[in-house]
């Protein structure tokens, strides 16, 4: 179909940045950045020059938005598509606003800390699901078997997890693994689950 099927990965994720709601790349910036505030409970920035060079040197970017151009599959230009990506990639978190956009996650898109519905349940579910089964790239089936928690690596070495009905919990350290994702935060999550019985397969 020449549609990606994971928002995950990078192509899929360019696709969701084109079908976000606004009549230009600013109004979709805008509309992104107000979606992971409410996640995160306050008002996040944005690295200017991370933005920047993400969408000036992301060439295997600009690449794959022209590939689904060409399919019919994106609606808006390429060059548009990188550049609101290249602005939510940006974003500037730390771990602890990372624990309560997972948290928000477990709380079946509720925020704990503001109490604002934040997505419909259904929505939270499906982003858990799919963070269960390609969150951490090619290791995820090996991070589901080890750690059991839902989760979203980053190749800034950061690390969301989010434990429904149970807890949020992130972890920041490069470097990384084969896989793109934080050495020390894989460890970090292991004994996190194993010391607070999070396995989402293990009984009892």
């Amino acid at each position: 179909t020449g549609r990606p099927p994971n928002p995950m990965v990078n192509a899929g994720a360019l696709l969701t940045a084109s079908l976000v709601r606004g009549a230009d790349p600013a109004a979709r910036d805008a509309r992104i950045a107000a979606g992971l505030a409410a996640f995160a409970g306050r008002d996040l920035a944005v690295d200017e020059g991370v933005a920047h060079d993400e969408h000036l040197l992301g060439d295997r970017n600009h690449a794959l938005a022209h590939l689904m151009r060409a399919e019919g599959t994106m609606r808006v230009s390429a060059d548009d598509a990188v550049a609101v990506y290249a602005r939510a990639c940006a974003t500037v978190v730390d771990a602890e606003t990372l624990a309560v956009m997972g948290a928000t996650l477990a709380c079946a898109g509720v925020n704990p800390r503001t109490g604002e519905r934040v997505v419909p349940a259904q929505v939270a579910r499906d982003v858990v699901s799919v963070m269960a089964t390609c969150g951490v790239y090619d290791g995820s089936g090996r991070w589901m078997r080890a750690v059991g928690v839902p989760a979203k690596s980053s190749v800034s070495g950061a690390i969301v997890l989010a434990a429904p009905g149970r807890l949020g919990a992130a972890v920041v350290s490069p470097p990384l693994d084969a896989q793109g994702t934080s050495v020390r935060g894989r460890l970090a999550s292991e004994a996190i689950s194993d010391e607070l019985h999070l396995h989402s397969f293990a009984a009892g």
